[in-house]
């Protein structure tokens, strides 16, 4: 698996915890957006991932903080709005 695909797993409510596999390279807009009770977000090390869309993770109100991998060089508009749980997000020198 090399990315997961634009609102892939949208709207999914009771998804609790994600995690992304090293392989994938980009996650595309709105793939997890709406996932209202995740909670838990990780990525498998060392990760290939260069990419988050737009929206990728919007409105997942539950997700309290996150660990963008090094290597990643893009964070799409709004990839976290509306996450009035997030506390903490990592974000490596990578992204540009």
């Amino acid at each position: 698996m090399t990315s997961v695909g634009a609102a892939a797993f949208a709207d999914c409510k009771y998804v609790t915890s994600v995690a992304i596999p090293a392989t994938v390279e980009k996650i595309h807009d709105s793939a997890f957006e709406d996932c209202r009770m995740l909670s838990s977000l990780s990525f498998a090390e060392p990760s290939a991932l260069t990419s988050i869309g737009n929206w990728a993770f919007y409105n997942c109100h539950k997700l309290q903080y996150i660990t963008i991998p090094e290597g990643v060089t893009s964070i799409g508009e709004r990839a976290f709005s509306y996450c009035g749980s997030l506390t903490s997000i990592n974000i490596p020198d990578s992204v540009k």
